[in-house]
């Protein structure tokens, strides 16, 4: 059975076939501490601040982008050796 041919069937049903949701890691902080805090901003932005040290990810418009920032932010931060 091919997916269009899933697709048809499973939309006769009453239901829709989506694609799983890739799962994100988050990666350590700096300082060692593996504990964050998920804030909201204006406009449906999201960050993340760690409970530690108080770091702060760039902001994302969503929690997979904002995620994202905050590993890329880290990766940047160890390559740089300004921590």
């Amino acid at each position: 059975m091919t997916v269009e041919e899933l697709k048809k069937e499973a939309a006769k049903l009453g239901y829709n076939i989506i694609k799983k949701q890739e799962y994100i890691r988050f990666k350590p902080c700096v300082c060692g501490c593996n504990s964050r805090t998920h804030w909201y901003g204006y406009g449906h932005t999201v960050f993340f601040e760690c409970n530690n040290c108080g770091l702060k990810s760039p902001v994302g418009l969503d929690e997979k982008e904002a995620k994202l920032n905050w590993n890329k932010m880290i990766e940047e931060k160890e390559n740089d050796g300004k921590f």
